[in-house]
């Protein structure tokens, strides 16, 4: 399924959405390794504290029917039904998605059926608290320092290294004098 199509399905999931108090409405597609797509609204509740995500609700639908590993999600939403710019995960979902998902785990912010973004959930949720800090095997996160000091001291970085510079370039996240830092490293010490 390409994102255009998941990006409908994110659409469609949206016109369910129950917000009778903010009236920002949210939907979510979720798709699996399996082929298979969940979707989800936001349901809001008068006490607030029960109120569901969309993207929430998509994930949970999913691994309540055996569904553990997934691909990509589109995420959209605005007041009154339409989209308003773009509706990012919130913490709490950004959280829910560490727990089943890897780095590279693609989240497509959309602006409307057309105009989209594409992130991963390490750029989104860059220390996040993964199922591996309670099962005692956590790998260090990743920070553009210690990439930068590597490179600067002659080491040779790995492609999950690279990776993580040129996304975090790209997608604004790295400032520009870090990465000014890291070009200069690069080129006196080469790549």
């Amino acid at each position: 399924m390409d994102k255009k199509e998941l990006v409908k399905e994110a659409l469609a999931a949206r016109e369910f959405a129950y917000t009778p108090y903010s009236h920002f409405s949210v939907g979510a597609a979720l798709l699996c390794k399996s082929g298979k797509v969940y979707t989800g609204c936001n349901i809001e509740n008068a006490s607030f504290t029960p109120t569901v995500c969309a993207e929430r609700t998509a994930v949970f639908k999913a691994v309540s029917e055996g569904e553990r590993e997934f691909l990509k999600l589109a995420v959209v939403g605005g007041k009154g039904g339409k989209t308003g710019g773009i509706a990012q995960p919130c913490g709490v979902c950004r959280q829910v998605l560490r727990e089943f998902c890897q780095d590279d785990f693609e989240i497509i912010f959309v602006k409307d059926e057309d105009n989209f973004e594409k992130h991963t959930l390490s750029q989104i949720l860059p220390f996040s608290f993964r199922p591996e800090n309670l099962l005692g095997k956590a790998k260090k996160p990743m920070r553009m320092y210690d990439i930068i000091k590597k490179k600067r001291d002659g080491e040779e970085l790995s492609p999950e290294e690279i990776k993580f510079f040129v996304d975090g370039y790209t997608c604004g996240e790295i400032p520009d004098y870090q990465a000014a830092a890291f070009c200069m490293a690069v080129f006196f010490r080469g790549m």
